[in-house]
């Protein structure tokens, strides 16, 4: 495949123009799968719409640069609107369908949105409730039907139907070129674990640079079908979407993340891209099932996922043996070929992004047959800095650079990086600009990571999560947090200690499973679940240094949410929310002096 050049596309309206020419004649070009319907959008029908509202949209006076939100969950709208604004070169500003009414008015008031086109009633109802909040209440239109009680609202239907009146008359090749590769074309606002959202101003260039970059390592096919399901607003899922409209591949999108898994049933995708949630999610339900099962049973699918792990190994060496040969075929036709149709059974491109993934997971798909792919990259680089893909993987790590990314490691650790996917800066902050992008164009990711001599990426963890324990050690969480989760008893962790002798996690225990193992309702004041969950707890030490091992426990007194602040939209931890939350909590983690703590299961937890 020859690589593309910048020369193929420039900006994200070129894309636009692109999809007309490699999708031409797709009769499923978007399809929406809903638990109860599903619904399919043409080549030939998704032009016409982007086109119906780029011309609604400019007679309305819509003009370059004015700002476009969009607050929807997954759906075929959400890029007719983002299509339609590249071609006016109007910024879009993409807002998490699950933030709060606070973040939501920050994000309006700060960016200046004119226009916000709303998914439902529902947000309707909560942006309703902010308009006396705000200086210049934006122009609402939802996706779906409003009642003639709410005059403030009209819909997209509307909006194109006045649209294509004049479709006749107005060529859409008059919005070629209106937007340059210099121009902005999103404002994402950042979760927020620490402080207000800034706005990332992303150019055409930048988002661009990264799809062009993503498509020389991934090398998607015209006949692959892709699963859509983190939200737009997530620049990871637009990315992916991005490279996959480039080549022409078809979109399935999930609004409900309850529906995935009857979608990757039924469609049964080629590719699709997730955060390590859900393969931790499947990694544990397999788990669970191997142990469940008859011990003969349990035996075998032991047995197959070691074949499997050492047939994957081979592979990489170039050299597979004729009885492991024969031992793969036996052990895909008993198990290994059950594990890859919870995924549809055609999957050859999963990538994970967004956390760390535990490694054992990864080993796990690998071994199944299912081609696993982690990558790394921020909001603020568009998103891939690094990824393993079918050409390059090593496990444990991120993977190596995109060929136009540059990285190199600080003195203290921290991840540099400099690349034509770089942001311009933070929307109306040039101080917080500045103090992330040198005068040189490094960017300070806030990670910290080594390079192994092949230059692929280890990441540790965020710079400002490090917990500095009381003897100077720095302990990363996030890597701990992530063993802990991997295991199938453990739903939520949150390792604490900074400025304290001793590492220490809270841990929510998955509930239905611990009460399932133990026969009991009442989990809580049952010896057994100390027991249980100190194992885990142990197993997860084994794997640990010992300055950064975990020597003392307790169960979070309720599961941490978005409502309380705790966690971000993309579901990352606010640490400072956390302590102040859970502060007596934490402090009975280091109350005893031998530094032994008290669970909440009534019962001591022994220290390392």
């Amino acid at each position: 495949m020859t690589a593309p050049t910048m020369a193929d596309i420039e900006t994200l309206s070129d894309l636009f123009f692109r999809i007309r020419e490699v999708s031409a004649g797709h009769t499923d070009l978007l399809t929406l799968h809903r638990a109860e319907s599903l619904e399919t959008q043409s080549t030939t029908d998704f032009v016409r719409s982007v086109h119906s509202l780029a011309l609604a949209l400019d007679d309305a006076g819509v003009a370059a640069g004015d700002r476009i939100a969009i607050w929807s969950e997954t759906r075929p709208e959400w890029h007719v609107v983002a299509f339609a604004c590249h071609l006016l070169a109007a910024p879009t500003v993409p807002i998490h369908p699950g933030v709060t009414a606070d973040e939501l008015a920050w994000a309006l008031r700060n960016s200046g949105a004119r226009w916000i086109f709303v998914a439902d009633g529902a947000k309707l109802d909560i942006l309703a409730t902010l308009a006396s909040t705000l200086t210049a209440p934006p122009r609402v239109v939802t996706f779906d039907p409003v009642s003639a009680a709410e005059p403030s609202a009209t819909t997209l239907t509307r909006l194109l139907g006045q649209g294509a009146r004049r479709l006749g008359e107005v060529p859409i090749e008059r919005y070629r070129g209106r937007a340059g590769a210099e121009d902005l074309a999103s404002l994402l606002y950042t979760s927020g674990t620490s402080g207000e959202p800034k706005g990332v101003m992303l150019s055409h260039r930048n988002l661009v640079s990264n799809v062009l970059a993503c498509d020389r390592v991934f090398p998607l096919q015209g006949d692959d079908v892709a699963l859509a399901f983190l939200p737009l607003s997530h620049i990871f899922q637009r990315t992916v979407d991005h490279l996959c409209f480039y080549r022409g591949v078809r979109l399935v999108m999930v609004p409900d993340p309850d529906d995935v898994g009857a979608a990757l049933e039924r469609h049964r995708p080629t590719v699709m891209a997730a955060a390590p949630e859900l393969y931790e999610r499947a990694w544990r339900r397999l788990r669970r099932d191997e142990a469940d099962a008859a011990p003969p049973r349990r035996a075998l699918v032991r047995w197959a996922l070691e074949i499997g792990a050492r047939y994957a190994e081979a592979t990489r060496g170039g050299f597979i043996g004729p009885l492991l040969s024969l031992q793969r075929a036996l052990a895909n036709r008993l198990v290994l070929r059950r594990v890859r149709e919870r995924f549809g059974g055609r999957l050859r491109l999963a990538i994970s992004g967004g956390a760390p993934l535990a490694p054992e997971i990864g080993e796990l798909f690998e071994a199944a047959g299912l081609p696993l792919y982690e990558g790394y990259g921020l909001t603020e680089t568009s998103p891939v800095l690094t990824t393993n893909h079918p050409d390059g993987q090593r496990r444990g790590s991120v993977g190596q650079a995109l060929s136009d990314v540059e990285l190199r490691i600080a003195e203290d650790g921290e991840i540099l990086v400099r690349g034509p996917n770089v942001m311009q800066g933070y929307w109306q902050s040039p101080d917080a600009t500045a103090a992330s992008i040198d005068s040189s164009g490094w960017f300070r990711t806030g990670d910290i990571g080594r390079l192994d001599q092949s230059g692929y990426l280890f990441v540790t963890d965020r710079k400002r999560d490090l917990l500095v324990l009381s003897n100077g050690h720095n302990v990363a969480p996030r890597p701990i947090e992530a063993l802990l989760r991997a295991d199938e008893l453990i739903e939520q962790a949150v390792v604490v200690g900074d400025g304290r002798p001793h590492a220490a996690a809270l841990l929510l225990p998955d509930t239905g499973r611990l009460t399932a193992r133990l026969d009991t309702d009442s989990w809580r004041d049952d010896p057994r679940t100390t027991e249980a969950i100190q194992a885990v707890v142990d197993r997860v030490n084994e794997r640990l240094a010992k300055p950064n091992r975990l020597r003392s426990w307790g169960i979070l007194a309720r599961a941490l949410s978005r409502e309380d602040d705790e966690l971000t939209p993309t579901l990352k931890i606010r640490r400072k929310a956390v302590h102040r939350h859970f502060a007596d909590q934490i402090e009975a983690l280091y109350r005893a002096p031998d530094l032994v703590a008290e669970t909440s299961a009534g019962t001591r937890a022994p220290a390392d």
